[in-house]
């Protein structure tokens, strides 16, 4: 009978549907019941090691045990290398997350937020605290059930919203929350990290001090409190209040004129404050009938953004540019989980401007070392982020702060490393003589190797020369361009026998500027007309008389003195004229 079963035989082959269900589960399914098969299979290795005293035909049974034997040094070696090299590189949760699987953090390398993290923590800046205004369905911080938000401090303005449990928006604030601000657990020890968890914006810089304060979201019976809630946020001293709600304008035609005088009331009594809205996620249309030619509705409030200078009005693209002030990549951006592992549309895309928003505001006593008194207001604000986006072209024009009628740009996407180093000053150059003649002088210089990374802004390369040292900005202006990879420059036309000093200054689109080593060379002697030598009789044509050696730097002919008579005019015999 157990010849019949071939205990041996179905060893080997359970061992190899264990190994294969193993790599599915955990390689390209990522579940969770990727732990069983793996418990599954180091049982099978008991197994089989007991087999071997009991049945005859022990090949199959020694096959089986090296299958399952290779799996388990591969599955933890693996482990092993990747849990090194998360703990030897990365202090952000984002970055750890990045590496398990990269398109769960596409949304926010599209905004370039990686490179923000690095260039703020790779530098001693000077922060201010910030409080962030969340109106949504509140953040589910009860009963432990999101780590992320451990050690935020969470203010809300009723209990219930420690709960978020609002009907089929369930969720929604808790996410909301999470990209804005939920925790980094990376820093400073990144064995902590746990997959896929993904830091807020603001707890990726090192050493920020934020609060994130809760108000309610109105629903269409509630929306007359949205008012008295901006204004208790506004009272707790939020100075960047995200809201990533709205009410369809054209299917609300009754409540259209209501709703949006009452918004109107409450930007214009906070000018201080920078409220950031979702634009929709809806096509324009009429009582369900798309309208031609119009490429997207905006919801209240966000229709308020071209009103007021502190008003925002958030779009989103997808992570292939397909689909006004400034957008941000709204599909996928990781928030806090358990609900849906994607979260997206303008309600994504809202608090990730809201996060950079405000970075741009604590950052405010460090660019004043650059820019003294410079205060970053509501109006600094939307201004930075719509000059510092990235020109796009999706098949939609998107947004009035970027688009260009005598371009191809159809709209922009929030570039967040572009926007915080906007009042950074640029790096500056070395610049080195290449060469010189007569009537011109040659310079070159080279830039430092992280120069694209710290200065996203670059503006332009303007070159300054004088007669006299130092060069400053008061010099000639003798060149200026936008090529950020020219560099090299001559200048020609110059007098000769002079000698100048020249910088090149570095400036980026803030006007801020950086300036180079300062550098000096002199032209020479402008070499003679060829014609006024060619009266004179020289050189190997003329047989038996003197050789012509030419003309010097100095203003004289110089010849070899032959035997014998000479027609050339002469002026003594020491070879000059």
């Amino acid at each position: 009978m157990r010849d019949r079963i071939n205990i041996a035989s179905l060893y080997l082959l359970l061992s190899v549907a264990l190994v294969v269900a193993d790599a599915v589960f955990s390689y390209y399914l990522k579940r969770d019941t990727a732990g069983f098969f793996s418990a599954s299979i180091i049982l099978l290795v008991i197994v089989g090691l007991l087999l071997l005293f009991v049945q005859k035909k022990k090949k199959l049974i020694i096959m089986g045990l090296v299958i399952n034997l290779i799996w388990i040094i591969f599955f933890a070696s693996h482990f092993v290398l990747f849990v090194a090299a998360q703990e030897s590189i990365f202090t952000e949760d984002s970055r750890n997350l990045a590496v398990r699987d990269p398109f769960l953090f596409k949304a926010y390398s599209q905004i370039r937020m990686g490179e923000v993290w690095d260039f703020l923590n790779s530098r001693d800046v000077d922060l201010t605290d910030i409080k962030v205004g969340i109106i949504d369905t509140g953040v589910d911080a009860s009963d432990g059930r999101h780590p992320e938000f451990q050690e935020v401090f969470l203010n809300a303005l009723s209990p219930q919203l420690f709960e978020d449990s609002e009907g089929d928006r369930k969720g929604h604030g808790t996410q909301v929350a999470g990209i804005i601000g939920a925790n980094n657990i990376s820093f400073p020890d990144p064995a902590n990290y746990a997959f896929p968890h993904m830091n807020g914006i603001l707890s990726g810089i090192h050493g920020l001090n934020y609060s994130l304060e809760l108000g309610k979201s109105p629903t269409f019976l509630s929306i007359f409190s949205a008012a008295s809630t901006i204004d208790a946020l506004v009272k707790r001293e939020a100075k960047i209040i995200n809201m990533s709600f709205g009410t369809r304008p054209l299917l609300s035609p009754v409540g259209v004129p209501i709703f949006t005088p009452m918004f109107f009331r409450a930007f214009a009594r906070n000018p201080d404050v920078l409220f950031v809205a979702s634009a929709g996620n809806f096509e324009f249309d009429f009582l369900g009938f798309d309208v031609e030619g119009v490429d997207a509705e905006l919801v209240v409030p966000a229709n308020l953004g071209d009103n007021f200078n502190n008003v925002v009005t958030v779009g989103a693209t997808d992570t292939t540019l397909s689909r006004e002030d400034s957008r941000a990549s709204g599909n996928f951006p990781i928030g806090a989980l358990n609900y849906d592992q994607f979260f997206s549309g303008t309600s994504a895309a809202a608090p990730m401007v809201t996060g950079v928003a405000a970075v741009l505001k604590t950052l405010e006593p460090e660019y004043q070392k650059f820019i003294p008194g410079l205060m970053m207001d509501p109006t600094t604000i939307k201004n930075t982020l719509v000059a510092s986006a990235d020109p796009i072209q999706p098949d939609k024009r998107l947004g009035f702060g970027c688009f260009n009628e005598t371009t191809t740009t159809t709209g922009c996407r929030l570039n967040a490393h572009r926007a915080v180093a906007w009042f950074f000053p640029p790096a500056s150059t070395t610049l080195s003589v290449a060469a010189t003649t007569s009537d011109s002088i040659s310079i070159s210089w080279v830039n430092p190797l992280d120069f694209a990374f710290t200065t996203p802004d670059f503006d332009s390369y303007r070159i300054f020369r004088s007669t006299t040292s130092p060069v400053t900005l008061e010099s000639t202006l003798v060149e200026t361009t936008d090529d950020v990879n020219q560099l090299s420059f001559t200048e020609t036309n110059l007098q000769s026998k002079t000698e100048f000093f020249y910088k090149v200054f570095v400036f980026d689109k803030a006007g801020l500027y950086a300036a180079s080593n300062e550098v000096s060379a002199k032209t020479g002697v402008t070499a003679p007309p060829e014609g006024f030598w060619s009266v004179f009789r020289h050189d190997a044509r003329s047989t038996g008389r003197s050789t012509f050696s030419g003309p010097t730097a100095s203003p004289s002919l110089l010849w070899n003195a032959g035997v014998g008579g000479r027609s050339e005019p002469a002026i003594g015999f020491d070879g000059t004229i």
